[in-house]
């Protein structure tokens, strides 16, 4: 689960996924796992600096199996998962909070 779906967020997921997949086949103890990635957003779409590439992105991230959430965010971490602020509760092992910060002048 990645919480924040700007440029960084959507950038380090990605490459992790890739990772992950080509990683899992060469470990056989994780066989049948199956990973399930999430991209959160709390405002009204992903990529907000990027509009133009979000139709690309989201029919990439959509053909790798991620899930993309928006106007949702985290409402709430603990040791058994993440509430969400739709009132969902995930039971996450790696939650990966991505947020933006003005650059430093």
């Amino acid at each position: 689960m990645f919480a924040g779906a700007g440029f960084a967020g959507v950038e380090v997921l990605a490459e992790l996924r890739d990772l992950v997949a080509k990683t899992l086949p060469r470990h056989p103890r994780l066989a049948g796992v199956e990973p399930r990635w999430l991209l959160l957003d709390g405002g009204p779409g992903f990529l907000t600096r990027a509009r133009a590439a979000r139709p690309f992105a989201h029919q990439i991230l959509d053909g790798r199996g991620v899930e993309i959430l928006t106007e949702i965010s985290l409402a709430e971490l603990d040791e058994r998962g993440v509430t969400l602020t739709d009132g969902r509760h995930l039971a996450r092992r790696l939650v990966l909070p991505r947020g933006g910060f003005p650059a430093v002048r």
